[in-house]
């Protein structure tokens, strides 16, 4: 299968993002069309779904520029800090939580932040029925584990992640995976996944 060149990968993550969005943005819509269509005695209904889905979108917003992006410019580093506070929003209204204690006052680099945010989602993505993400970031490692009922990462998200192209080509569904992989042997590591019943761990460890 041929590799992907860097404006397929580039593409298909906004297709990613443009998905991720789409739901948050078309409740704003229904919101709109519950105020033409019951007027004041929906007004209460209404707003408190627009202010959910505004804050929704912005969450999301906020996480995949860090996760994706460039935020603060090619070479900017992150506070660990920054990327747990954008984290805890991005989970404030899902099915898993997120625990992620004392991140402590270090910086990361853009391509360590972008990896660590990456596989967060890549755990969460794993817990379709709930459980807990779990954060370590330390040094030059960093370790995110899901944790609840049948935590899956698909053949195709795996495949993905160790850089191979899947059966049928890179689709928008496993992009995100197929970059965090890229994002770790880009600073010299790689992804390793520990597994039992009911729990799924990331690994990395990066050059400093």
């Amino acid at each position: 299968m041929t590799a992907p060149t860097d404006l397929t990968i580039a593409a298909l993550l906004v297709s990613r993002v443009c998905h991720d969005l789409s739901a948050p943005a078309g409740a704003v819509g229904n919101g709109i069309e519950m105020l033409r269509d019951d007027g004041a005695d929906g007004l209460s209904d209404a707003l408190e779904l627009l202010e959910f889905s505004s804050n929704e979108t912005l969450r999301r917003l906020q996480y995949f520029r860090l996760a994706f992006g460039a935020a603060g410019g090619l070479g900017a580093t992150t506070p660990v800090a920054e990327l747990r506070d954008a984290a805890t929003a991005y989970f404030a209204e899902r099915k898993a939580a997120l625990h992620w204690p004392n991140p402590g006052e270090d910086n990361l680099s853009q391509g360590a932040a972008k990896l660590a945010l990456n596989l967060i989602l890549l755990a969460a993505d794993a817990l379709p029925r709930g459980g807990t993400v779990s954060v370590e970031i330390g040094g030059d490692r960093m370790r995110v584990t899901a944790v609840g009922d049948r935590p899956t990462i698909s053949e195709a998200s795996r495949d993905a992640l160790r850089g191979d192209v899947p059966e049928g080509g890179l689709t928008a569904r496993v992009v995100q995976p197929f970059f965090t992989g890229a994002l770790a042997r880009a600073m010299g590591g790689e992804v390793g996944i520990d597994e039992a019943d009911s729990r799924i761990a990331l690994a990395a460890r990066v050059a400093p």
